[in-house]
């Protein structure tokens, strides 16, 4: 680019955008692979799971609250 050369300026530009293009394409694959790895793990550990155990029930806060207040209030009262 010193030099002013127009043809070393125009091949410097597809060298350029050769890389450019390059990295973004094995950032996409690595991309694209970790992510199809990342699902056959979680389809391969779906096999195994039974779903026996001890069945979710959610956290009512009301609930909570209501019974410490009601055991605080107890607790004065004694």
């Amino acid at each position: 680019m010193a030099g002013g050369s127009v043809i070393g300026c125009f091949i410097a530009f597809f060298i350029f955008m050769g890389a450019t293009t390059a990295v973004l394409m094995m950032m996409d694959v690595m991309e694209c692979g970790l992510h199809t790895l990342r699902l056959h793990w979680v389809e391969f550990q779906n096999k195994f799971y039974k779903g026996v155990g001890n069945p979710f029930t959610p956290i009512k806060i009301s609930e909570i609250l209501t019974a410490k207040y009601e055991d605080k209030n107890r607790n004065l009262g004694e």
